[in-house]
Order: structure tokens, then sequence, then C-alpha cells
């Protein structure tokens, strides 16, 4: 299934040589230091892909030498580690491990293979997990139709979506948890990924894919791990396949959708002409970002999507001649698998040399 982990923020329990990093230093009035905050570190790995790492809880032993105790590590690891995320895997403990060995590596830090096993085992905190799934739409064209009426007639538990650049967000600055849409074949064609990969079936296979990301920060997952583990930290252990499943699905439960999304015809009549007259035009097809000048566009199109709650900068949908745009209902989509023929191109625990 297309079902993968996409972001993670976790925090080890693992003593290291600490990694070399700037830091952040902030004094009282009088230049004393009351505090210093050390800076993440950039790693970068073959793909031009990168996490960031730091080293936690610096202790400095007797004889004058320094340990840090404590690892933290965020990014995306599928991408880190495979070039792409498309799709990949969903074992968690298996990308943590692989992503600790591979940066520490670039950092020419020493890791253990009895450190790595207990990585591997899931001895690990996580502060933020970020599900990702693909549903096949047919086209790209498909997926801007489904996104423009989602934009208007779905809603989760806060409210109302927004939507910025073609992306649908719920709850997009909540500190808990957030969903979004967005058109996946534009997002790769838009953020580059390796040219070996660009030349490979991906791209062709992203066409029409519609990509639903769950994003979990920490207090929601300290919410969880309360409610559900009875714990205090959800740890790598705990993010199975099937408990992540049960995840993902348990918040695209939470937004409400839609069959159709229906603009009254008087709606429609009643916008000034100018307005009207952009409008006709939009739905009949036109790009209207080619035909207004760019002050004109966005002043039409902030004025039409506070009226009618339509985008002007999406293509128009197919069956705008009867105001009615087809929406899916995301709660009875189903992933799409990924074909056989893509597999060599998503990481997984025999593909990878995590040496324990």
């Amino acid at each position: 299934m297309s079902l993968m982990c996409d972001w993670l923020t976790v925090v080890i329990e693992c003593p290291h040589e600490p990694i070399p990093s700037g830091a952040l230093i902030d004094c009282d009035a009088d230049g004393n230091v009351t505090r210093t905050i050390v800076k993440r570190t950039t790693v970068r790995s073959s793909f031009e892909s990168s996490i960031q790492v730091k080293t936690n809880n610096v202790i400095t032993r007797d004889d004058g030498s320094r340990i840090g105790t404590q690892l933290y590590l965020d990014g995306n690891f599928a991408k880190f580690l495979q070039g792409h995320n498309v799709f990949g895997s969903l074992d968690i403990p298996f990308l943590v491990a692989a992503g600790v060995q591979q940066a520490l590596n670039q950092c020419q830090i020493p890791i253990y293979p009895f450190q790595l096993k207990r990585i591997m085992n899931g001895e690990f905190k996580v502060k933020r997990v970020d599900l990702t799934a693909s549903y096949d739409c047919g086209t790209s064209e498909n997926v801007d139709h489904w996104l423009q009426s989602a934009s208007v007639m779905s809603r989760s538990r806060s409210g109302k979506p927004e939507i910025t650049r073609g992306t649908v967000y719920f709850q997009k600055h909540s500190r808990r948890w957030s969903v979004k849409f967005y058109n996946k074949h534009r997002e790769i064609l838009k953020n580059k990924i390796p040219l070996h990969l660009l030349n490979s079936p991906i791209p062709a296979w992203t066409d029409g894919k519609l990509r639903a990301e769950v994003v979990i920060r920490s207090k929601e997952l300290q919410k969880i791990a309360e409610q559900q583990l009875d714990n205090a930290d959800i740890y790598g252990s705990d993010l199975t396949p099937k408990f992540c499943s049960t995840l993902f699905n348990s918040y695209m439960e939470r937004i409400d959708m839609s069959d159709v999304h229906r603009i009254p015809q008087s709606a429609a009549l009643s916008l000034p002409n100018a307005l009207r007259g952009t409008y006709e035009l939009w739905l009949n097809g036109f790009d209207m970002k080619s035909h207004l000048s760019t002050t004109t566009f966005y002043r039409h199109r902030r004025e039409i999507s506070s009226r009618l709650g339509v985008d002007i900068s999406l293509p128009p949908p197919r069956a705008a001649r009867n105001n009615v745009v087809p929406l899916l209902r995301v709660i009875e989509a189903k992933p799409v698998e990924v074909p056989n023929h893509l597999l060599p191109y998503m990481i997984k625990r025999g593909d990878f040399n995590v040496a324990i």
C-alpha cells in the first residue's frame, strides 16, 4: 500500500561524540551568558536531500573530554535515504536506524552495532510524525478539480480549510495536528528530484495522484501516548504499521466532505460585471492569469473567492456548465498500491546496510 512515513522528529538516548555545530548564546544586560542553545547541523545525503541533527545533553568528563548523551534528528527520512518521498517505508525503526547511521557517518562520528540494534528495536522517542498516502484521481486535472471542490465544501471540527498555492490545509497552524491535500505530480515537478529519478518511471506514476498527509506533532503524540498507550511518550516501537494505519485513518475521518459542490446560478449572476466576466471566462476554460494584468488577476481572484468560494488560479471543473463539481469522498477512497516495477525505488530493510 502507499501509506508511508514522510517526516520524523526523534530523540534517541545514545552516547556519542558531540556533533560539531554552532550555538546561540543569550546574555543578560551585564554581558553574562544566561543560556546557550546548540544549533542544528544540516547533513546532506548523496541524493542532495538533508535532515537536521544535533547533540543534546553534552557532559564533560573528569578528564576534560566531552560526550553527548542524546541525539536529536528532524527531517524527511524517506527522501534522505532514497532521494524521493513519492512512496516509501512504514518501518519507522528501520528508517531512523538507517538515517542515524548515514548522518553520523557523514559527520565522521562512530555509531556502534549495539546502539543501532536498540534503535532498530524502536528505543527512541518520537516528537513528530507525518503519515502520507496517495489516491488515484485519473489525471492531474482531476486532482486540481478535487482540490478546488474540497477547498469549498469540506470542513474539519475546527472549521473550513485554507488553500495556499493549490494545497488544501486543515488546521494549518495547529500545534497538535493538521491534514493537507495536494497534487503530488505538480509538487515533484516544482521541487526537483534527483536527475536519475526524474528519468525513471516515478514522475509518470504520480500523474493523477492526490497526496493526503497527516501531521501529528509533539503535544498530540503525548495525548495519544497517555490515552491509548498509558505512557508519557510515543516510542518508535509503538508506531507499528498497523498502529500508523489506524492513526492515519482516524485523522482522515475528522474531515467532513460533501458529494458535490454547487454554485447557485443567482450567486454568479450577482457578481459585478467585471468579476462576472472573469468568472464566466474561467468557467469556459480560459487561463485568467495570462489574460489579465497581475494586479487585476489577484484582485479578481480574491473577490471571487470571497463571494463564491472558488479559486480561479486553479483549472475550472469540467462540470461547470451545470454548476456542479464532482467531489470524491476521502474516507471512502482506497490508497493506491505501489506497482511492482517501482519497488526497486523504495528502501527497505534488505536493501540498506544497517550494520548491527
